[in-house]
């Protein structure tokens, strides 16, 4: 469902001539990258925003799916590295990568930084919230500050 969802906004997005700011994670961010990637393959329309340079970043998310039992979750990572690698190399001027962090010095505050600079750049912010995520309900709570226009879409999956 949340798939679906989060495709069929960006596609209403695009059809709105919205342009689409999004994050870098595996799941929502990767569907709707994906999603408007297809619609705009030239990416006049979509920037990415990364919390550190891609190869930390790609260091990172294989790190993390390293430590992961589900395989639907190491696929997922596969599939996010892949779309972030053909992007470099096709349209990197849609990449807005953040300054080096070295994998093991990565905190919290690093992907807070790269959701501020997510919903500082939007006009309005239409968020997919998956099992109460904290780093959605920061950027929720910081469009909400800047009287910004926030649509919640929220999923429970555990």
């Amino acid at each position: 469902q949340v798939e679906h969802d989060v495709r069929s906004a960006v596609q209403t997005l695009f059809r709105e001539g919205k342009n689409l700011i999004v994050g870098s994670a595996p799941g929502v961010d990767h569907f709707a990258l994906d999603e408007m990637r297809t619609l705009s393959a030239d990416a006049s329309r979509f920037k990415v925003i990364l919390p550190t340079t891609l190869p930390y970043y790609i260091e990172r998310l294989s790190a993390w799916a390293a430590t992961q039992t589900d395989p639907s979750s190491k696929e997922h990572v596969a599939e996010q590295i892949a779309l972030l690698s053909t992007i470099e190399k096709t349209t990197p001027q849609s990449l807005v990568q953040g300054p080096e962090i070295e994998v093991h010095k990565m905190e919290e505050t690093d992907y807070k930084a790269m959701n501020d600079r997510i919903v500082h750049g939007a006009d309005e912010l239409e968020a997919f919230q998956v099992d109460g995520s904290s780093g959605t309900q920061d950027a929720i709570d910081e469009a909400r500050s800047l009287g910004k226009r926030v649509v919640v879409h929220s999923y429970h999956t555990l």
